[in-house]
């Protein structure tokens, strides 16, 4: 199986049977983690619609059917609406929903469009599948206007259960996909990411998480969040 049919039979599996249904919990959230907090309250789509400022122009990378761009938040918020993704029939879904869309394999790089095109580029649980991540970065930088923003969800490799995983010798948990660790390829931290996004020409202004008891996992992200979100300001060169 190439990397296209891959997520061609993620793609298939998840419109059919729904993300939740394709992804079974392990024993550690069953039985203990997601009694304390609702892995599925405030969606990393909600935390990142949040942060999003208004602007004319926005790519979604990864965009996984349009979901996030076809909200109406979104919609309010920018007019033109675009999208790239590998799976035909998540483009065509996109497209559907008055988005943009094209099948692109988001480890060529530049991406189809001029630098400084977009207000905002967003990547929600992407560059963890893209073989180099530092150059994804740094792409994302070259779209986005001066000024502009980024916004980036990523799964946290240093959780609790992770660090507990790795204490019983076991190996970490960042996705429940099918393959191995749902096709993850690199792990990030927060602290990681922010110096990843800062040597690319970007100032983090927002950081946040998703599931439930925000309050209670904010005072300590790096160790309490299952996925982190990060919104950047592209600095003006």
């Amino acid at each position: 199986m190439n990397e296209k049919e891959f997520y061609e039979e993620l793609w298939r599996q998840e419109s059919q049977c729904g993300a939740k249904a394709a992804r079974p919990r392990d024993w550690i959230h069953r039985m203990i983690l997601d009694r304390i907090s609702d892995p599925y309250a405030n969606d990393r789509t909600d935390i990142a619609a949040r942060m999003l400022r208004a602007g004319h122009r926005i790519l979604d990378l990864g965009t996984w059917g349009g979901g996030f761009l076809g909200r109406a938040d979104i919609q309010a918020k920018f007019s033109e609406r675009h999208g790239l993704d590998l799976p035909s029939g998540s483009v065509d879904a996109a497209m559907k929903r008055g988005i943009a869309a094209k099948v692109w394999n988001l480890n060529e790089i530049p991406y189809p469009f001029d630098s400084g095109y977009f207000d905002a580029v967003t990547a929600l649980a992407v560059l963890e599948h893209v073989f180099d991540p530092i150059s994804g970065i740094r792409e994302i930088a070259r779209l986005v206007r001066p000024g502009g923003q980024a916004i980036v969800c990523l799964p946290n490799v240093a959780s609790l259960s992770n660090r507990v995983r790795v204490l019983l010798g076991f190996l970490p948990v960042t996705s429940l996909d099918p393959g191995w660790d749902g096709g993850h390829l690199h792990y990030f931290t927060i602290a990681e990411t922010r110096k990843l996004l800062e040597r690319s020409g970007f100032r983090v202004t927002h950081v946040g998480i998703s599931g439930a008891t925000q309050k209670l996992r904010m005072r300590w992200p790096s160790l309490l969040s299952g996925e982190f979100i990060l919104g950047a300001d592209r600095v003006t060169p």
